[in-house]
């Protein structure tokens, strides 16, 4: 592979992908309407450049189909033909077979051969539509963002403050290491305030590169249903709204999998022969909303619960208790035959198990003619405000948008229910976590912080209890999003540290499968600080 083949490989294969999702949202396009010259120059549009960038890197086999895809349009156009549905399922092989051979280059590995396909479609000759049809594929992983050129300008003009604030730090350094000379605790100050400044608008202004619209797996999607559809041969509209809403490109790119399985669900189970599905996304204040719904037919509560009861998820004697418990869904499936799409039970399972470990939620609402699935999404899990709370030598990190209030909860309005502490705030009960028990917290006579006696000192002068109370949240929602059913929860906290912004890092080893914890954050001492996950913790 020559030089310059490497050097732009990447640049290439990103613009490639772009074409090729034009391609088939194109062909999507046409296949609602045959005869429209719109959809069939935008296919050709994106077959030529396609065409065009891929003979400039050597890449034949990719340009060779693309030329030929190009001429198939611009024969539709010129004769102004309607296309056939076996036309449309040659295309959809040919853009699959396009796709195909785009992920072999990007694997290292030798383009795939594209002459048969090159024949058919300068004959005409048609496939059976069902071998066209490809297998639901994972997503693609977003591996380039673009950055808006604001933004990298700015970036530009807050390093170079950066530097000269660096060098303002060494000359203090230096004059402080003279003893004839006395550093001036004003300047001093003066070049901290700026060094904060400058970390805070370096701190955004990445943050804000790191975003990406949700339209870079959404826009994915459409083909996949339209396959998926095929196969069982169902007729789906299919809706997208709110593409344009930005997140954290983390949580974009681990959103593909719930999508797929959500996705996979509505057109098996929320359709019968014909239906609508939408995906949508909604912007919150911190968070988003992304929403599949499907209009069809609506969850079969009497065979959810059967099944539960058949493999033993809840006792056969308490039935009318789970008539339309949603938590049942995340453990099986109600598919009486296992498929390449659905019926294994996992993959709602799995909706559930990445969505939380982004700090998100999942809620399912049952509607007469169909359900919806909300999941709930932080807009950024790198850097997040929290506040910083000690329980005796062991501090720990609450997301401020789980943070309702701080209150002193004096003793006489601690009771017991049902073997659980709770705390009477203004009228209503509220179940209280003590720290310490729950994850059995040594305490010490004394350490960094005040000494444990000076904390039961306090407590006993005030006669009250230090508590975080949390928003409202259950099992399945988090990020401080209220839902019908959900209670807030009480922290028990020796004190509170202070309110700042952390940068999360992931849990490893055994603090990975406890219960409780979102993550863990390094404080400026350079000791570890968990993250407290309240959904889990309850």
């Amino acid at each position: 592979m020559a030089d310059n083949t490497e050097k732009y490989k990447n640049l290439f294969i990103t613009e490639a992908e772009e074409k090729i999702a034009a391609l088939n949202s194109a062909l999507l396009g046409l296949e609602k309407e045959p005869g429209s010259s719109t959809f069939a120059n935008d296919a050709m549009r994106a077959a030529h450049t396609l065409k065009s960038s891929a003979a400039a890197m050597n890449f034949t086999e990719l340009s060779h189909l693309s030329h030929a895809m190009e001429n198939f349009f611009e024969q539709v156009r010129s004769e102004k033909q309607t296309l056939s549905t076996q036309s449309i399922a040659m295309l959809f092989e040919s853009a699959d077979a396009l796709s195909a051979s785009l992920m072999a280059i990007k694997k290292g590995e030798s383009e795939l051969a594209t002459q048969a396909l090159i024949k058919k479609l300068e004959s005409g000759v048609v496939t059976d539509e069902k071998k066209s049809l490809a297998r639901t594929p994972e997503l693609a992983p977003i591996e380039t963002i673009k950055v808006n050129v604001k933004i990298l300008g700015t970036l530009m003009s807050l390093t170079e403050e950066l530097l000269v604030t660096q060098m303002r730090f060494k000359e203090m350094l230096r004059i402080a290491e003279d003893k004839a000379e006395k550093p001036d605790i004003g300047d001093i100050k003066v070049i901290a305030e700026s060094f904060d400044r400058l970390t805070s608008d370096l701190q955004y202004n990445v943050t804000e590169a790191h975003m990406v619209p949700l339209g870079q797996i959404f826009e994915q999607t459409p083909r996949m249903v339209r396959d998926l559809a095929k196969e069982q041969g169902k007729e789906v509209e299919f809706f997208i709204t709110g593409q344009e809403i930005a997140l954290d490109r983390i949580v974009v790119d681990r959103l593909g999998e719930p999508l797929i399985h959500l996705l996979r669900n509505a057109v098996d189970h929320g359709i019968d022969k014909k239906g609508i599905i939408t995906l949508s996304a909604e912007r919150l204040h911190d968070s988003v909303k992304v929403i599949v719904q499907n209009e069809g037919r609506p969850i079969d509560w009497q065979r959810v619960v059967e099944v539960a009861a058949s493999k033993g998820i809840i006792d056969q004697n308490a039935k009318d208790k789970h008539a339309r418990d949603a938590n049942l869904l995340f453990q099986l499936s109600t598919k009486k035959a296992v498929t390449e799409t659905s019926g294994r039970g996992v993959g709602l399972g799995i909706v559930k198990s990445v969505i939380e470990s982004l700090g998100g939620g999942v809620k399912i609402e049952p509607k007469d003619n169909g359900t919806s699935f909300v999941l709930t999404l932080p807009l950024t899990i790198a850097i997040v405000q929290a506040l910083l709370s000690r329980v005796a030598n062991q501090v720990f990190a609450l997301p401020f948008s789980q943070v309702d209030r701080l209150v002193r909860i004096p003793f006489a309005d601690i009771k017991r229910a049902l073997d659980q502490e709770v705390a009477v705030v203004d009228g209503e009960d509220i179940p209280m976590v003590r720290l310490d028990h729950q994850f059995s917290i040594e305490r010490e006579k004394s350490g960094i912080f005040l000494s444990d006696e000076d904390i039961k000192e306090t407590k006993n002068q005030l006669k009250a209890e230090l508590m975080i109370i949390t928003r409202p949240v259950r099992s399945d929602i988090s990020n401080g999003a209220k839902q019908e059913g959900a209670s807030p929860v009480g922290i028990v906290v020796d004190e509170v540290l202070s309110e700042q912004n952390i940068v999360v890092k992931p849990l490893k080893g055994i603090l990975k499968q406890t219960k409780g914890f979102a993550g863990v954050t390094l404080l400026g001492d350079g000791r570890p600080a968990l993250i407290l996950d309240i959904a889990t913790l309850i």
